[in-house]
Order: C-alpha cells, then structure tokens, then sequence
C-alpha cells in the first residue's frame, strides 16, 4: 500500500504492540502450528481411510474384483490420493476462515484502541442506512464483516468492509442476481454541517453501466459538474443537484485528498455528500485488515499494514480542515 506521509510510518507502533501483546500472539501461533498439523493429521487419515475402503466398495458392485496386486495398489494409490486433495482443499479453506476470524477477534480491537477508535465485528451501520446516497448498488445480500468507529479531528468515522450479492434491475421492475459478488469498504463521516443539495462523485469508466444498475433514476435528474481540474476529471465524474454548491464543496485540495485516497488502495473511490454526512465507497485489490492466516503468521509487519490501512481511512477527516473558506472545511451556504 503506498503512503507518502512519512508521519503515518506505524512501524515503531506495530512494534510496541507485538512487544506488549506477545504473549497473545505467541497463543495465536501455537493455535494457528496447531491447526495445521490437526489438518494435515486428518487429511492422511482420510486418503487412508479411503484408500481401504474405496475398493471394497468397488468389488461389491463389480464382483469378482478383477486385477492383479499391482493395479489394486495403484487404485488404492490414486482413491487415497484424490480424497487427501479434495478433502484437504475444503478443510484448508474452513480452518484458515476460521483462524483469520480468530486473529481478527484478537488483534483488531487491539490496533484500534491504540488509533483511539473502537472495532465490532459486523460493522457499525447498516447498509440500507447509506443507500440513498445512491453510490451502492442494488443487492439482494448483505453481509459486514467487521468495522472500525471513532472521532478524528473531531468527526465521527465509521468505515466498514462489506460483501453484498448484486442485482439487476430493469426498467419494467423486473431484477436478476448477477452472481458475481461486489467485496468493497464503506467510509461514513458524520458532519457538523448539512449540505442542501446533493453531489456525488463516480468513476468515469463505470459511470453508465453504474447509473443503469442503481435502483431508481434519482442520479438522472443531477447535472455533470466540470471541474476545472484535469487530473480529477479524468478518472472521475461529478454530479449534483445544485452546480453551485458542488464547485464550493468540491475544491481542488478536496480533490486532492481523494485521489490520494484512490491512489493509496490502487482503487477507484465514489462518494456522495446530502444532508449530514459524507459517504464514500471503493473496491480495494487487497483484502482490508487481515492481520493473519494459516500460511501468514501475525508478525509486526502485518500489524504495521494493518494500522496504515485504519490510518489512511481514518485521515479523510483531514479534508475537512482543508480550507475554511472553500471546500469541505468551509461552512456550507445557502445555494438554493
């Protein structure tokens, strides 16, 4: 993950914690040492066990169990084989779920109290509370995994990272799934100011295909705003209600921070801006804070990753101190 602030360097933090948490994380490796030989134990018992039975069952369908020694080894071989993979496979992808789950529980909340935040497994908010927004699209599923609140520079954060099962609909009513789940992260800012209209900002090379999939035609009625920004307008799109406020609101320092931000998870961001609050989605490469797995042992570098990763979410409240007289720091005025 790239950061460019060398003040956001957590690696004498990721340190402290390992230090003082090793006890901890010492149990996590003998659980984690464990699981692993209990796998690998059951696997072979599984491929033996199959490879005694397996021709036993055979011969009672196909009597007499025709074959010489040698090809009666060599099937023995290829059952017993062929149950260790395919067993192995479903026990690895169970076991290592289970243990990631099992680091998260106890290393997240950890790394979160020393950011100054709290985490819950299961999120914060629910989904359906920042659907109007209109930068989600339409799902029949949902689930949040786990989620992070707190207050920076003196803005309350919520961010959470999410898994929902998308649907199309259509114009007559009508949806389908399109069994292909969206994995993103959702960042919510509570605000001490309230925006009159609503602006929006969406990935320019999913723009239509995203506004055809969105559950009503309210982005329809928003306008394109051009912002005289090149680089911005580039990879992304900006719509709102109100060209006015949106301009205020939509700074170049503010646009800034969010390229940074999209930059930061190599990800494109979209973010909506009505009422109260601030919503911003995006569909990270990487899988957000995984502190560790079976073949990943928690290690101070995997801690250092993850606090950089709550960090950076964290730092979009700086947008709001951009500027007091444009842009998110500004008090937003009355464009109606």
């Amino acid at each position: 993950m790239k950061i460019d602030d060398e003040s956001v360097d957590l690696f004498p933090t990721a340190e402290a914690i390992f230090r003082e948490y090793q006890d901890e994380i010492l149990w996590l490796e003998r659980r984690r040492r464990n699981l692993i030989i209990t796998s690998v134990f059951t696997c072979l018992m599984i491929g033996v066990i199959v490879a005694l039975v397996m021709p036993l069952i055979i011969g009672i369908f196909r009597s007499p169990y025709q074959g010489s020694g040698a090809h009666h080894l060599t099937a023995e071989l290829i059952y017993g084989l062929g149950a260790l993979i395919a067993f192995g496979f479903i026990q690895y992808e169970f076991i290592d779920g289970f243990y990631r789950k099992l680091a998260k529980r106890k290393c997240l909340h950890i790394l979160a109290s020393y950011l100054k935040m709290t985490y819950r497994r299961g999120g914060y908010f629910m989904m359906t509370d920042v659907y109007d927004h209109h930068i989600l699209p339409p799902y029949a599923q949902r689930d949040v995994e786990e989620g992070f609140a707190g207050k920076f520079k003196g803005f309350r954060i919520e961010f959470q990272d999410f898994v929902i099962n998308p649907v199309r609909r259509f114009l007559d009513g009508s949806s389908s799934p399109t069994f292909r789940n969206f994995y993103g992260l959702a960042l919510k800012v509570q605000l001490n100011k309230s925006f009159k209209h609503h602006t929006v900002i969406l990935p320019a090379r999913e723009q239509r295909r995203f506004l055809a999939q969105l559950p009503n035609a309210n982005l329809f009625l928003h306008e394109d705003v051009n912002l005289v920004y090149n680089t911005f307008n580039r990879h992304y799109v900006c719509l709102s209600t109100n060209q006015i406020e949106a301009r205020y609101v939509m700074d170049p320092a503010v646009m800034e921070r969010f390229t940074h931000l999209a930059e930061t998870f190599k990800t494109d961001v979209s973010a909506s801006f009505m009422d109260g609050e601030m919503v911003v989605m995006m569909r990270p490469k990487v899988n957000l804070f995984e502190i560790g797995s079976l073949r990943a042992p928690v290690t101070v570098l995997t801690i250092e990753r993850t606090l950089q990763q709550i960090n950076a979410l964290r730092q979009m409240a700086e947008i709001f101190e951009l500027d007091d007289k444009a842009g998110l720091g500004a008090r937003v005025r009355d464009y109606s």
